[in-house]
């Protein structure tokens, strides 16, 4: 076995020594190999390091620190941020690489304030690390060994440093003073983990006799008869010289347009249009196809030298409507011409050390997304900017993505020096993304604007002299000037929002005009109700806490029966009322947790009337609101958190809930004491045909009242399809619901379930519930049917890769409910559902 294990790894070096060969005599090589770690100028022993990586991960691997993820340990790592690091790797340069004019050092990423050295001389400093990093480095190279070395200074000691520089500190918080994501810095959902190393992959490659850059195609017209489009892109060469180009469609091998051009010297700009006659659109999920032209563009020198740049085209027009109206200042996308109801979630990094996450946790993004019935992602300000294939998912499954810079809830400093980098990075970004046609909107910050309103940072400095209006003014270059400017520049198609929301959540012009976060569900302390009335014209945050999956919980809690103020949980919990303010709202529903279990359950159950509440209520306001992005979809580390999905990529019941609230059409229902509605709403283009059913039920199962009419739901409208008198005695609220559905002619059945009780106080019998299992090949089916009406049915299993088609669903007696299993088997799982919780 250890024969054949190194027999396995001598393959295996051969093979990255034979890669490195070939990528070597092609000019580039790869330099992710070999790296060693160790505190900076010091003698300690050199340690293996992964490239891309971080401290965090390499002291973890070296034995050096525990696992900043279980318990307290992240409480314990202060002083790895404290400290200065350096990372080195030696490699070799063989001659034929070694006599090409020129080489070029690049880092794609460096987290984030870092000198290189090279063979000892120092070759860059870098301070930003949402930009890359190139170097000419023909002069420092040598044939044969060569030494590279990366210090790293502590984030906080650069902070320090940055904030004495001013007579007062930035409201706001640290992060502002360095161009590194917030959230390392800590968050209300995440560890403080400051971090550094080279977070993506480094290249050293010889110069050619000329390279492309920034290359995109630009949509000068678009019509139902034709799309008129120009290919641009530089060509930086070293001399003056003349190159033919030639555009391609790769799909049927045929040439689209084809010119010679005579370059400069340095860079020249070249522009290419065609024409595609008839068009396909891109769409968004839900609208249409996400329809995509494979270009191929050959750009050849007349020494043979040849590029090859293979694009997809994704062709539609985009607008953000932000027009005064009767109400305010509306605020909707335009797809292609056709309004959009934006439906999804704000998305944080999959990982607070970012550099562990890999592109396929970024595609997951886009799938859960899609799974979900979304249209929408928010890239939040506090985080960073994904990965190429983070959109180019999107664009293949009618993602949109409202893109914000790298700016989170602090004032930011407004010199020179920082406004300049800024203008790289936000260039390089902007560059880099404006070619995806998933790309919505760019906006400046998050709640910047709002926090200088509204959190009290004016009086923090007011007393300064004019350090409020120098603040402000600081503000306005960054976020009115300079961004703006480069969306202009760049991408001149897309809209720019200065910062998200608009106004705060505590101005009632937040309900009238712009984007809105409402927090008064939360941080306000206010019930789920208010989000009936809390409407505004475009919801972009939102949000309730929810315990993980129990399986994740134990994977970070050594106790896994302790209560949530045990102090592993604690560790968890990085709200600094988190616990509380889940324990009044879940007293507020007239639950009543004995066990962890109970607190998880209800939790999450909680969390998913809260965030249905919200977007039923803001899609039956359709148009006056026209989005709705919870917060958040997923976690960057295990803990208690706004997500619906936890960081181990499992389910809570909330991304259940909002499934089927985000279905193309969406059912509501409502009784009071007088009459009982139903509303509806459809994100269709069409009109839809079928039957709606509104059923009134008492909790034995007996069907008391019924309706059932033939209905056909317009597209694009908000509108009610029934209004009846409420006739029964309201004594019995606890024991009656509403069941509403419509079944359209296509067989797609879209229902809603409406209490008027709260759901702890519903007088529930024993639901009995029978589950059987169905195998056909390696596929399970779970068979379930229940003698009385229950509600929140959850199916669940210790095994880790345990995983459903859904749960948290709700059971009506004479049906059968069919679950399929999608990870594990049918073997020691459990079924329980709300009564079993409230009666244990």
């Amino acid at each position: 076995m250890e024969l054949e294990r190194n027999k396995r790894l001598v393959f295996i070096l051969f093979l990255v020594f034979l890669c490195n060969q070939i990528v070597a005599q092609e000019g580039v090589m790869l330099l992710t190999s070999g790296w060693k770690f160790r505190k900076a100028n010091s003698t300690e022993k050199w340690l293996p390091a992964s490239i891309p990586g971080n401290i965090y991960s390499d002291l973890l691997a070296n034995k050096l620190i525990l696992d900043p993820y279980i318990g307290c340990n992240s409480m314990n790592l202060k002083w790895v941020d404290e400290c200065d690091w350096e990372y080195q790797t030696v490699f070799t340069i063989n001659t034929d690489m070694f006599l090409r004019s020129e080489t070029e050092l690049e880092f794609k990423g460096l987290d984030t304030y870092a000198k290189v050295y090279l063979n000892d001389s120092l070759v860059l400093t870098a301070d930003n690390m949402f930009r890359s990093w190139k170097v000419n480095s023909t002069k420092y190279v040598r044939n044969g060994g060569n030494t590279l070395r990366v210090v790293f200074s502590s984030a906080q000691k650069y902070v320090d440093e940055q904030s004495t520089k001013l007579a007062y500190k930035l409201p706001g918080g640290d992060w502002a003073y360095i161009r590194k994501a917030a959230y390392q810095f800590g968050w209300d959902w995440a560890p403080t983990l400051k971090s550094c190393g080279i977070w993506k992959k480094v290249y050293l490659r010889t110069k050619p006799d000329f390279t492309i850059e920034n290359f995109y195609y630009k949509t000068i017209e678009l019509s139902e008869s034709k799309a008129i489009i120009e290919a641009n892109f530089e060509v930086n060469s070293p001399y003056k010289q003349k190159i033919s180009v030639e555009l391609t469609d790769s799909k049927t091998r045929t040439s689209i347009s084809e010119k010679k051009e005579e370059v400069k010297s340095g860079k020249t700009l070249i522009q290419t249009r065609f024409t595609i006659e008839k068009p396909k659109l891109w769409w968004p999920s839900g609208m249409g196809s996400q329809y995509q032209y494979a270009l191929s563009c050959r750009i050849l020198n007349k020494d043979g030298k040849l590029v090859v740049i293979d694009k997809e085209l994704g062709l539609k027009t985009i607008e953000v409507v932000n027009k005064p109206d009767s109400i305010g200042n509306s605020f909707y996308f335009k797809v292609n011409s056709k309004p959009l109801f934006a439906k999804g979630a704000n998305i944080v990094p999959p990982n607070s050390l970012i550099s562990a996450v890999r592109d396929n946790e970024w595609i997951a993004l886009a799938d859960n997304a899609l799974k979900c019935n979304m249209n929408m992602l928010r890239v939040w300000g506090g985080g960073i900017y994904p990965p190429d294939a983070f959109y180019e998912a999107c664009s293949k499954k009618g993602i949109l993505v409202w893109q914000d810079f790298m700016f989170a809830c602090s004032m930011y400093p407004w010199d020179s020096l920082f406004i300049k980098n800024v203008e790289i990075e936000a260039t390089e970004q902007v560059q880099r993304l404006r070619g995806f046609p998933c790309i919505a909107l760019w906006c400046g910050n998050n709640e910047v604007d709002e926090g200088w309103h509204n959190w009290g940072w004016t009086k923090q400095v007011d007393t300064i002299p004019n350090a409020t209006a120098t603040i402000w003014n600081g503000y306005k270059k960054l976020f009115n000037e300079t961004l703006p400017s480069i969306v202009n520049t760049y991408d001149p198609e897309k809209f720019y929002w200065a910062s998200s929301p608009q106004f705060g959540w505590g101005k009632k012009e937040s309900m009238k005009s712009g984007d809105s976060h409402y927090w008064g569900v939360w941080w306000g302390g206010e019930p789920f109700s208010v989000f009936k009335t809390k409407v505004p014209r475009f919801m972009s945050e939102y949000g309730f806490q929810g315990f993980p999956d129990a399986r994740t919980l134990q994977a970070f809690s050594k106790d896994g029966n302790a209560k949530p103020d045990s102090l592993g949980l604690l560790c968890h919990q990085k709200h600094p009322v988190g616990y509380q303010t889940i324990d009044k709202f879940t007293k507020c529903e007239a639950f009543n947790p004995k066990t962890l279990a109970d607190s998880i359950y209800f939790s999450q159950i909680l969390q998913a009337i809260g965030y249905r509440t919200a977007i039923e209520s803001q899609r039956i306001a359709m148009p006056r609101c026209m989005g709705t992005l919870y917060w958040q979809m997923n976690d960057s580390w295990p803990g208690v958190s706004w997500s619906g999905i936890d960081f181990y990529g499992r389910w809570k019941a909330v991304q259940y809930a909002v499934r089927n609230a985000y279905k193309p059409i969406l059912i509501s229902a409502e009784s009071n004491g007088h009459e009982i509605t139903v509303k509806v709403v459809s994100d269709f283009q069409i009109p839809t045909e079928g039957e709606l059913k509104v059923l009134l039920y008492n909790l034995n199962g007996d069907i008391i009242k019924r309706w059932v009419n033939p209905a056909t739901i317009k597209p694009n409208v908000s509108e009610q399809l029934l209004r009846v008198n409420n006739e029964l005695n309201q004594a019995d609220s606890c024991n009656i619901f509403i069941y509403a559905e419509f079944l359209s002619q296509a067989g797609e059945s879209y229902f809603t379930y409406s209490y008027n009780c709260k759901q702890g106080n519903l007088m529930l019998l024993n639901p009995e519930i029978k589950v059987k299992t169905e195998k056909v090949l390696e596929e399970y089916t779970l068979i379930l049917t229940a003698l009385h009406p229950t509600f929140n049915v959850q199916i669940l299993s210790a095994a880790p890769d345990f995983k459903v088609e859904n749960n948290y669903f709700n059971l009506l007696p004479g049906k059968e409910y069919r679950v399929r299993i999608l990870s594990g088997n049918d073997k020691e799982i459990e079924v329980k559902s709300l009564y079993d919780y409230l009666h244990n």
